[in-house]
């Protein structure tokens, strides 16, 4: 090494492509249970859009050009699409292949990104329909048509359902 210079090791990643790779090898494998999803992004939204291109030449601008088209033909996959590149460069940045994340910046706001918020609501022949459909599924279980026919009566979602804490009914 030369005073004030850093080498960079011969098989540090060099473009996004190699990065992409390596932030999935050493970040996502071994920290996720399903590590399919960002395979997916990876795979179909960053390699065949930028992976070609040199991480030093890798800017917000580029990156919001990446995930504009997104946006348009995936609004509620565009905000995956984000979180991994903001992931993924953040991952650089950390480990010294950048000296920024060029994808920081980005708000999902400004491109056009909303949550996927959902207004409808079954009707009275629609829950009718549903539970007797339960009622007559013969390889669904006992407990699985018993957990559908407890999130319908109670109009939650079963994330909430499974999250919540439960007290004892006196307690109230």
């Amino acid at each position: 090494f030369r005073s004030g210079t850093l080498a960079i090791l011969p098989d540090s990643p060099k473009t996004v492509s190699e990065l992409a790779e390596t932030y999935y090898q050493q970040r996502i494998l071994p920290h996720l249970k399903r590590p399919d999803c960002v395979r997916q992004v990876l795979d179909h939204d960053v390699i065949p859009v930028l992976g070609g291109l040199k991480l030093e030449s890798i800017t917000t601008l580029l990156i919001r050009q990446a995930v504009l088209p997104v946006v348009k033909r995936a609004p509620s996959h565009a905000g995956r699409v984000l979180a991994v590149y903001k992931q993924m460069f953040g991952f650089a940045a950390s480990i010294g292949l950048l000296d920024y994340n060029p994808a920081q910046p980005l708000k999902r706001l400004d491109l056009g990104i909303t949550q996927n918020v959902r207004d409808r609501t079954l009707n009275s022949n629609e829950i009718r329909e549903f539970w007797h459909a339960l009622n007559n599924w013969p390889r669904l279980s006992l407990s699985s048509r018993n957990a559908l026919k407890l999130l319908l009566l109670l109009g939650t979602r079963s994330g909430e359902l499974r999250l919540s804490r439960w007290k004892r009914s006196e307690e109230r």
